[in-house]
């Protein structure tokens, strides 16, 4: 998914100018809101200590839809 750099997670290094992502530290928080460019099926996952917390499950599907639609989960298309 097409995001600003500082939304992209990678803690130092995301951003512009003065504005860097921040670490998020156990039990904390980091509020993103944003729009999304577009629907789609995307995934989010993490940038450190990828070793272990991918196994640990820090990652996800993100499922866009546009407005007008509505989601379900035992819904199925071919293409």
């Amino acid at each position: 998914m097409e995001l600003d750099s500082y939304y992209d997670g990678v803690h130092g290094w995301s951003g512009s100018g003065q504005q860097s992502a921040p670490v998020i530290e156990p039990n904390g928080l980091f509020t993103v809101r944003f729009t999304p460019p577009r629907s789609g099926t995307f995934i989010y996952h993490t940038h450190l200590h990828d070793y272990r917390q991918l196994p640990m499950g820090l990652y996800g599907p993100m499922i866009v839809i546009d407005p007008d639609q509505s989601f379900s989960a035992r819904r199925t298309t071919s293409c």
